[in-house]
């Protein structure tokens, strides 16, 4: 079950022609897209996240991924065709690789609302995400503009 195919590699850099004569070859692309989905699964799991990520069942989750994984696919490749070469061909490996390691970053962060659309299947060892609303005081009626965040939560001589 492929998260993405060469098809998608070459659509994100149509100048990018990936064949069986190409560095790397079409073949090797392909190795590259499935060692890459391995270790996205990995990481999915480990995020609480039901995988593979399947197209029927979590179609939006299925998008972002295939996107994601892609770029990185993309990035490895530019990366093969630049190996050696002392020139600045590599930037767009760069500027690939940091998509996906950045839409990765923020799934893994706690504090960074990144997450999968919401059609992935979860399972139990979700990861507990602290979103904006959950960091306002806990006392109601009380305006947050009035909460302040440095203030002591218990004075001295408070009696519960």
């Amino acid at each position: 079950m492929a998260y993405c195919q060469v098809s998608d590699v070459v659509a994100l850099a149509p100048g990018v022609e990936i064949s069986n004569t190409s560095k790397p070859s079409a073949g090797q692309v392909t190795t590259i897209i499935a060692d890459l989905e391995r270790e996205l699964n990995a990481q999915l799991t480990r995020l609480g996240y039901s995988t593979p990520v399947v197209q029927a069942t979590s179609p939006l989750a299925f998008q972002v991924i295939k996107n994601k994984l892609a770029h990185a696919v993309l990035a490895q490749v530019l990366r093969a065709r630049a190996y050696g070469s002392s020139s600045p061909k590599d930037q767009g490996a760069t500027d690939a690789q940091g998509i996906y390691d950045g839409w990765l970053k923020g799934l893994k962060d706690p504090n960074d609302p990144t997450e999968l659309p919401a059609d992935a299947t979860r399972t139990s060892e979700t990861t507990q995400k602290i979103h904006a609303d959950q960091t306002r005081s806990h006392v109601t009626g009380l305006p947050s503009s009035e909460f302040d965040v440095n203030a002591p939560a218990v004075r001295m001589g408070q009696v519960f």
